[in-house]
Parts: C-alpha cells; sequence; structure tokens
C-alpha cells in the first residue's frame, strides 16, 4: 500500500510542480503591480515635499522684503518718498519676487501716536510703489481701522515679525477670472528704537510695511511648470470649503471637472504665523507614469519556465524510476553485500546452523594474521585457541536459543603479539518462516578504550582528592579572612570616632576662637562706620560692607562648628539633632527644609545614630551645593523591623553618571557610612525633578 502511494506521488509530481510555478509566477506577477504602484507613491511624496519646501522658503524671501523695510526705517533717522522707491526698485520685484504686487507704507499719525492702538483714524497709507495704477487709490486709507487688519497688524507688533492675513479678494486677472490674495505686514520702527520686548516694540512702532499677493502669480512663480501633472489646491486656515479657497489654478470647482485622483496628500503649512492647507493630487500625466510593462514580462516569463520546470520534472521521474529499478537489483546481488562487508574497519563473520564458519571479512582475517581461506580450512582452536573457541562456541549455542543478541569480551593474541580485549556482538539469522539459519558475530577491538577508561577514573580519582584537599584549605583561608575583616571593622569603627573627635575639637575651636574674632572684628567695623559717618561717608559705607561681611562669616562659621560637632545623643537624641540641622540649613542657605517624623523614632546606638546623622549632613549639603533646589525634606521612619531615611530635593538631578556608582567624595562617604552599618542607601535621579537619597536598615529595636 505504501509503495503504491509513493508511486501515485511520484507519477503526479510533474503536474504538482506546474501548479506551484504558476502559483509563485502570479505572486511575482503581483508584487512586479505592486513595486511601480509603490515607485509613483514615493515620487509623489518627494514632489509633495518639495512643493512645500519651496513654498516655505519663497514665502522667507518675501518676508525679508518687508524685513529690509523695516531695516531701511530703523537706520534712518528720516525715509523719504524717493528713498523708499529706489529701496524697492532695486530689489526687483517683478523678477526676483514673483507675485508681489505692490509695497504700501502706513504710518501712524503724529496726533495718535501715544494710543493708537485705541484711537479712530490713526494711521494713513503714505508709500505705494509697483502698485497697479487702479490700486492707487488706497492713498491715505486708514487701513488700522479695518477690523480684519487692525488685529492682524497688532499681532505683527506682539509676536515681533510678519504675519499674513487671511483670505482676501481681489481684483480680477487678465483673463476675467475671480482670485483670492492676501497681504502680509511688518512693523516699521522707529530710527534708534528697540524691538526686543513688547513694550519697546508697543513704544518704538510707527507704521507698518504691506506686500499684496495673488495666488495665481505667486504659485506660478514658486512652482512655475514643475507641479503642470500635480493639482495643487491651497486652503485659508484647516478647513477645505469653498469659502477657504485661496488657490485652485485649473478652476476645477467652478467648472465642475473635479475628478477623484488616484494619489492625494493633505498637508498643514505655517506661513507667517498663519495656518495653511495644501490639497496636492495626481492628474492623469502623474498617473501615466506607472510602468505595468515589468508585471506583464514577468507573467509570460514565468508561465513559460513553468512548462519547462514541469517537463524537466517528468524527465527525472523517469530517470528516478529507472535508476530505483537498477539499485534495486544491486541490492539483492550477493556480490555487492560481500564486498560491503569484506570493506568493513571491524571484524565480521558467518557461521551456519551447523556451527561451521561460512564467512570472515579481511578486518577479522588481518587481526588473527591469516587469509579467508586458511581460516575456513582449518579447525576453530588452531586459530583461536581451545579456551577462545570453546567460549566461541558456547556464545554461538546461546545465541540461537535466544531472540536477544548475545554480548560477550573476549581476550585474543592477534597477529602483532600482543593480547587485546575485545567486545563480541552475536545475531541470530532466521529464514522467511522464522527458522534459524545461522549466527553473525561482530568483533570490536576496545582495548585502546578500555586503557583510556582506566587512566580517566584515575585522574577522577586524583582530581578529587585535589579538590577535598583545596576545599581544606580555602576553609581555613575563609576563617582567617572572616577574622581580618572584623579586625578591619573594629578599626574603622576607631577611625571613625576619632575622625568625630577631631571634627568635634576643629568645630570648638572655630566657634570659641574664630567665631569670636570674627564677632570683635564686626564690632569694631560697626564703631568706625559710625565714626566716620558725619567725616567721610565713603570709607563709612566700606567699613558697613566689612560689618555685613564680617557678621556673614560668623554667621557660616557657626554653622559650620555646628557641623563639625556631633549632636548629644544622650541630651537630644536623633530626632533633635535632624531638627536643628534642618533650621541652620534654612537659616544660612535660605532654602526651606521640612523634617517629619513616623513611628518610634527613638534610635538610642550612639554609632548608628551619628552615621545616620552625617550621612543627612552630607545628603543636605550635597543639595544646598549642587541642586538649586527651591525646597528640602527630610523623612525619618521606623516600621516592621526598618529604619528607612529619606532626604529630598526638588533640584536639577544629579548627572546620568553619577547615579550609579558616583566618584564624588560625599557620595562615597554616604556609601561608606551606609556600609558601616549594614545599610543600603540607593540614589532615585531625573534631570528637572530633583533627588531623592533613600537609606534602609534591618532595625529589631532599643538595644
Amino acid at each position: 500500500m505504501r509503495n503504491l502511494l509513493q508511486f501515485s506521488v511520484v507519477r503526479h509530481l510533474p503536474w504538482l510542480v506546474l501548479v506551484v510555478s504558476l502559483a509563485v509566477t502570479y505572486q511575482l506577477w503581483k508584487n512586479a503591480q505592486r513595486e511601480p504602484e509603490r515607485d509613483l507613491q514615493k515620487t509623489f511624496n518627494y514632489r509633495v515635499l518639495e512643493i512645500v519646501n519651496r513654498l516655505d522658503e519663497r514665502i522667507l524671501s518675501y518676508e525679508q522684503v518687508l524685513t529690509g523695510v523695516q531695516a531701511l526705517f530703523m537706520s534712518s533717522a528720516n525715509v523719504g518718498r524717493d528713498e523708499f522707491r529706489a529701496y524697492i526698485n532695486e530689489l526687483h520685484l517683478d523678477h526676483n519676487f514673483p507675485g508681489i504686487h505692490g509695497v504700501t507704507l502706513a504710518l501712524i499719525k503724529p496726533s495718535a501716536q501715544q494710543n493708537f492702538f485705541t484711537q479712530k483714524d490713526a494711521s494713513a497709507i503714505v508709500y505705494i510703489e509697483q502698485y497697479p495704477g487702479r490700486n492707487r487709490q488706497a492713498f491715505g486709507e486708514d487701513v488700522f481701522a479695518r477690523p480684519e487688519l487692525r488685529s492682524i497688524m497688532e499681532s505683527t507688533v506682539t509676536m515681533g515679525a510678519a504675519t499674513v492675513t487671511g483670505k482676501l479678494k481681489m481684483t480680477p486677472g487678465k483673463d476675467g477670472r475671480k482670485q483670492s490674495g492676501f497681504l502680509m505686514y511688518a512693523p516699521i520702527y522707529k530710527h534708534g528704537g528697540d524691538d526686543h520686548t513688547l513694550g519697546e516694540r508697543r513704544s518704538s512702532v510707527i507704521g507698518w510695511a504691506a506686500a499684496a499677493f495673488r495666488m495665481n502669480d505667486l504659485m506660478f512663480g514658486i512652482l512655475g511648470d514643475s507641479a503642470s501633472d500635480l493639482d495643487v489646491e491651497i486652503y485659508d486656515g484647516e478647513e477645505m470649503s469653498e469659502e477657504a479657497l485661496l488657490y485652485d489654478p485649473d478652476y476645477s470647482h467652478d467648472d465642475g471637472r473635479m475628478q477623484k485622483p488616484w494619489l492625494k496628500s493633505i498637508v498643514r503649512v505655517a506661513v507667517a504665523g498663519h495656518a495653511w492647507t495644501l490639497a496636492i493630487s495626481s492628474l492623469p500625466d502623474f498617473e501615466a507614469r506607472l510602468d505595468k510593462a515589468k508585471a506583464e514580462l514577468i507573467a509570460g516569463t514565468g508561465a513559460g519556465i513553468s512548462l519547462l520546470l514541469a517537463l524537466l520534472t517528468w524527465v527525472l521521474v523517469r530517470g528516478r524510476a529507472r535508476a530505483l529499478q537498477a539499485a534495486q537489483a544491486i541490492s539483492v546481488s550477493e556480490a555487492k553485500l560481500h564486498a560491503i562487508l569484506d570493506n568493513s574497519p571491524i571484524g565480521i563473520w558467518l557461521v551456519g546452523i551447523d556451527g561451521g564458519y561460512r564467512f570472515v571479512n579481511k578486518a577479522f582475517c588481518n587481526a588473527l594474521g591469516v587469509t579467508e581461506q586458511d581460516f575456513l580450512s582449518r579447525k576453530l582452536p588452531e586459530s583461536l585457541g581451545a579456551q577462545v573457541s570453546a567460549n566461541f562456541l558456547w556464545s554461538d549455542h546461546e545465541c540461537l536459543q535466544h531472540e536477544a543478541p548475545c554480548l560477550s569480551r573476549e581476550i585474543l593474541t592477534f597477529a602483532d603479539g600482543k593480547p587485546h580485549l575485545l567486545e563480541i556482538t552475536k545475531v541470530k539469522l532466521v529464514d522467511a518462516d522464522g527458522a534459524p539459519t545461522g549466527v553473525i558475530g561482530i568483533m570490536r577491538d576496545i582495548t585502546e578504550a578500555t586503557a583510556l577508561q582506566e587512566a580517566l577514573q584515575k585522574s577522577r580519582d586524583e582530581l578529587e582528592m585535589r579538590v577535598e584537599e583545596r576545599t581544606h584549605d580555602l576553609l581555613a583561608t575563609a576563617t582567617k579572612l572572616e577574622l581580618e575583616i572584623q579586625a578591619r571593622k573594629e578599626l574603622e569603627r576607631s577611625i571613625l570616632e576619632i575622625s568625630e573627635q577631631e571634627q568635634a575639637r576643629i568645630g570648638r575651636e572655630l566657634h570659641d576662637d574664630l567665631g569670636q574674632l570674627l564677632t570683635g572684628v564686626a564690632y569694631l567695623a560697626g564703631a568706625l562706620s559710625s565714626r566716620l559717618n558725619k567725616t567721610d561717608q565713603e570709607t563709612s559705607q566700606q567699613a558697613g560692607e566689612i560689618k555685613r561681611i564680617t557678621q556673614d562669616a560668623i554667621k557660616r562659621t557657626r554653622y559650620i562648628s555646628h557641623g563639625l560637632v556631633p549632636f548629644n545623643i544622650s541630651s537630644q537624641g536623633l530626632k533633635q539633632g535632624l531638627e536643628q540641622l534642618a533650621n541652620d540649613v534654612a537659616t544660612l542657605s535660605g532654602i526651606p527644609c521640612e523634617v517629619s517624623f513616623t513611628g518610634n523614632t527613638e534610635i538610642t546606638d550612639s554609632m548608628i545614630a551619628t552615621h545616620l546623622y552625617r550621612i543627612t549632613q552630607e545628603a543636605i549639603n550635597n543639595a544646598v551645593k549642587h541642586s538649586s533646589a527651591t525646597r528640602l525634606f527630610i523623612e525619618l521612619g521606623v516600621d516592621d523591623g526598618e529604619i528607612r531615611l529619606s532626604i529630598i530635593d526638588d533640584g536639577v538631578g544629579l548627572p546620568a553618571g553619577m547615579q550609579e556608582g558616583g566618584k564624588g567624595m560625599g557620595l562615597m562617604n554616604m556609601r561608606y557610612r551606609a556600609q558601616i552599618i549594614g545599610a543600603e542607601i540607593t540614589l532615585d535621579t531625573h534631570a528637572g525633578k530633583g533627588t531623592r537619597v533613600t537609606l534602609s536598615l534591618p532595625w529589631a529595636g532599643k538595644e
């Protein structure tokens, strides 16, 4: 049944190859269709980006025209009409700035200079250059009185930059079609005026320069013929409606010729502080670039290759069938089987049911130093020896009596004169009816493998003995190291105690000696200032400044001395010491420092209390010096068998490299003191969000 199924599959294999090849061709054809579409989409996206960039660049250059007018008035005390006209003519607007239909200048009337933002009839257009003749009637117009322009003009002063109006209706073009446009305004400041702040701009503004634009001329100057295969529509603001439509070059909205494009992109841009929406669509000329020839080529070529593969498979299947028949004939050949056994590297032999040897291979004969013919013609004891021959006969008998293979080991002297340890495997052979027909034996020389295994076992025993000795040495070393660590901890405790004592001595000397001296200096400086107050005011002020500096030094000396002298645990306790520290920090630095306590915070272990105080002192000093904090917090709590101490600031935070493993002396001192009392200290800091130093220490209560 299985052979029949295999034959059926092989026979239909050419058809299967044809179906699979055609399926692959179809998929490649679909991919080839999508690839030109993706390429065209990429080209369209690039063209959209190019149009937006060119629009931004051109609007920026137009802003520079008005900025130049602004600079002209700020650099000259009086700009006349001729000077203004010469400047505008020098710009060559028609050639260099297509789209601008003229530049006007509206100045604030002298009578409205103080309250022009609220007064009516406050401004008048005084200069118009390169404007069409029909627009010169705007001379003298108070543009500031028009609400739609007033807010724009005010915003130019507020922002200090040019700003454009919304959509404006312009006079029809030469073709009679209606056009839309807009105005761009920039404030004009008086000569010598400042424009850095809003107040300076409002006090310095004397008028506004404005440029008028027609959208069709503006966009043609920006795009030219480069967008002939794209439809570009521009809307004022973010709403895409007929009322907001600024630019439609093909007048598709008016003529009702709007067609659904294949590609379309909506882009919102900011133009001189005003929002525009660009709707860019592909036109038939652009969509005609889609290349379909590649997909057709793949379809035709794939179909041809599929047929060739199916034909080749049919030829191979027929050849394989013939090869299988030849291989089957070879496999049943006795000569081929004999050659395979003869070239095996292990000894193989065949014993008949009567005990006679039918076959021995070359490996077996070479090991004994005999030929196959000699071995088969001799009696077994002559070649193997009496004992080995008896064992072979017994194992042959056992193998014939049982179904399982028979395994044994024998020592046999080979042709090299050396004894070899052999692993013998014997398997019973049966005919088609299950009757035994003989025994096949396999001999494998395991002399070297056995010797290697014994050497490996010896090495393992020696290694275990050395490991045991090394373990004993390590235990002794660990005991010695533990004693040294304990001694070192005692030494560290003594060093810290001596350090605290020395700091206390220095603090007392600062307070008693230097503090008294500074107090005397402050008193003398005050007396000197009072004495010179009537005769030499300048020297008196300097003496007063010496007194103020000396008093500040006295305050800082007291703070330093208080920090060096440890609090008295028996009389104050850690809680009162932290409160005093917070008061001192707030007094000296001016930064509020709040202290809060939760649980039973009475810690009577003087060493632990001292280290907690010093860690708090170090963290607070770091925050005052480096964090630019506005508030500091100290939180001490004892709960659930643990002391938790937190020092928090709302400053700028630590740099990233110092959050873990920081090398600053303050951080190293805090970590060192925490390690001495068996506590863990962590830093939680983020840029601009402050720093939290948290210490946790297991605590069983009063000791």
